[in-house]
Parts: C-alpha cells; structure tokens; sequence
C-alpha cells in the first residue's frame, strides 16, 4: 500500500511540474546598419547568452559591409563588382554571391518590376539622402542603357561577378535586409530558440509563435499618418513581413513628391494609385523583393501574381483608402482604421 501511494505521489509531483507555467522574458539588442535601426527580441524562459546576440550583430555588420553601395568608410564587395564593369570578373562571398544570384533569378521572374541592374539610375536619383533631386532627361535616359539584368554574369565555381557593360552599377537594395533577417533568424533557431521578433530596419520577422502559443499580431502602418499610427494588424506564425510605399523615402521638388521605387523601364518614380503594399512569406528576402516587385506591377496585375503564387500574401493600400487583400490572408488581418475600406 505504501508503496502504491509512493508511485501515485510521485506521478502527482511530476504532473504538478509539467504543467507549472514556464516564466517567459524578453530578451533584446539594437543596432545600425544599412542605414537603418534594428532590433531583435528573442523570448525564452532562460537567459539568452550574450554570444547570441555577438553572433547576431557581427552577421549584421559584416553582410553591411560586404553589400552597402553608400558608405564613405568602406569599399564593398558590391563597390567593387560596380567598380570593375566592363572589364573582369570580381570574386565575392558566399552571402553575396548568393543574393546577386537570388536577385537576378526574381528580376527574371517579375519581368524587372525588380531589377537588382537598376544601380546607376538609383545612384542618379539618390532618394533618400540630402542632395537627392530630380535629374535631367537626358542623364536618366543614359542611365536606362546601362540596365541589363542579362549582362549580370555569374560564375558559380568561383564565386565571381562580372557586370558585361562598362557603366553598369547593381544595387542589392531592395534585398538585403530582407536577406538579414533570414539569417539572424537562422541564427536564433540554430541556437534552440523558438520565439522571436525581429525588426531589421522595418522588415519583420517572426520567429514560431508567440510563447503563449498565440500568433503574432503584427501592425500595418498607415502611410498618411506617423509611423506609429496603423490601418490595421495582421496575425501571422513563423513568417515575415515586409512593406514597400511612396512614403518611406521620398523628396518633394516644385510641389511634386518623388519616391524612392524606380521603374526600370523609364528612369523615373513607378506611378500608380499604390499607397503602400505588404507582402506575407516565410522567407523575408523574397518577401523584401517582392514587395518592390509587386509594388511596381500596380494593383490589378500585382494581386494577380501574389494570388497566383504558392506561399505568397499581400496587403495592397491605395491612394483612395481602399484596402485590396489576396485570397488566403482575409481571415488574419483586421482592419482597424475607420478612414479606410475593404475593397474586396
């Protein structure tokens, strides 16, 4: 009998700590690169090494270094690809390779609604910094003639990229934070962490679910508002998202605003009525050149691509309030904002 009464004690202790609730906390880093502030916050019920987090913000910087097209204090390999066009073969990273080579493959396949061959046109424009202002005609048209995504070599074997043209410039822009946060998340997961958020400079990266075993509720930013106001929230697991609009970076000359999504077929600003457009998937790379992408197609065509696509959703917000959702997000986004509709 006491022996019974042992084993069911026993059972009764063990049951009482299984289901004690496990004491979740954040656990958090900031930093700068890019030309953007980032934050990674990792949940866990145990305290996260400070190497994490080393590991974390060493691949942050090094990828800056190796990919950044506008930095005074460093040449990058991407400086250097840009540097030597028309002329040899540069051999790069791993890292870089592969997004040279990720971003040509999405430049083909959006028709160059991305086009990674856009550099020297962007270069020309400089949105996004203090002398950036609309260039001449004739400048932007000689810029066109040195976009040629084909004239982007690849050779695999030795890590190298030629760029064919003399003049031509490749800008991983629109890509590379989206790139970051692949990797850091692979970093946070690799080390057993289940739970995480990642900020790398308005990309967004959940990492699982949250610990409550609830999704993440994610805000949509209203783009006539501060940064801090939003349309609506989206609840998502283990996925990314990133958003593209006219009001991140732009200028305003003669009355006119000017942003930063170049169209690689004029030179010039894509127009359409697209306030702003978010695209939902696991990976954020093809979530950050997507959103240019898409961006760039209009609504019509744009939402056709997305709802064509496996693993790809979006939030399309026009210039009229009207809010377009493609057909497997409805259920997990809410709208919040009374100044705007949904429209499908």
């Amino acid at each position: 009998m006491k022996k019974n009464f042992l084993i069911i004690t026993i059972v009764f202790v063990l049951m009482l700590v299984g289901c004690e609730k496990k004491e979740y906390q954040a656990y958090s880093m900031d930093t700068y690169a890019m030309g953007s502030y980032m934050n990674v916050a990792i949940y866990s019920d145990e305290v996260v090494e400070d190497g994490v987090f080393d590991e974390i913000e060493s691949t942050i910087h090094a990828i800056d270094k190796r990919m950044s097209i506008n930095s005074k204090d460093i040449v990058s390999e991407v400086d250097k690809v840009n540097g030597s066009a028309g002329k040899s073969f540069e051999k790069v990273s791993e890292d870089t390779f592969y997004l040279i080579k990720e971003g040509k493959r999405h430049t083909k396949e959006t028709d160059n609604n991305l086009d990674i061959a856009i550099g020297s046109t962007v270069k020309l424009w400089n949105v996004g910094f203090d002398n950036a202002s609309v260039p001449s005609d004739e400048d932007i048209q000689k810029s066109l003639e040195h976009i040629d995504i084909d004239s982007v070599l690849l050779d695999e074997k030795r890590s190298s990229v030629k760029l064919a043209k003399e003049g031509m410039m490749i800008d991983l822009g629109a890509i590379a934070k989206g790139y970051v946060a692949d990797k850091v998340k692979d970093i946070i997961v690799d080390n057993g962490y289940e739970h995480a958020v990642l900020n790398i400079g308005g990309n967004i990266m959940c990492v699982g679910e949250k610990y409550d075993s609830k999704p993440y509720k994610i805000g949509i930013r209203d783009g006539n508002k501060s940064s801090k106001d939003y349309l609506g929230t989206l609840e998502i697991v283990d996925k990314s998202v990133v958003t593209s609009g006219i009001y991140e970076r732009n200028f305003i000359q003669d009355g006119k605003l000017y942003h930063h999504i170049l169209d690689s077929k004029t030179g010039y600003p894509v127009e359409n009525n697209i306030l702003g457009v978010s695209i939902i998937s696991k990976k954020s790379t093809q979530c950050d050149a997507l959103s240019t992408a898409v961006f760039s197609m209009g609504l019509e065509d744009g939402l056709k691509y997305v709802n064509d696509k496996e693993g790809i959703e979006a939030i399309f917000v026009t210039k009229d309030n009207k809010i377009y959702l493609s057909d497997n997000i409805k259920n997990n986004f809410n709208l919040i904002s009374p100044e705007y509709v949904i429209s499908n």
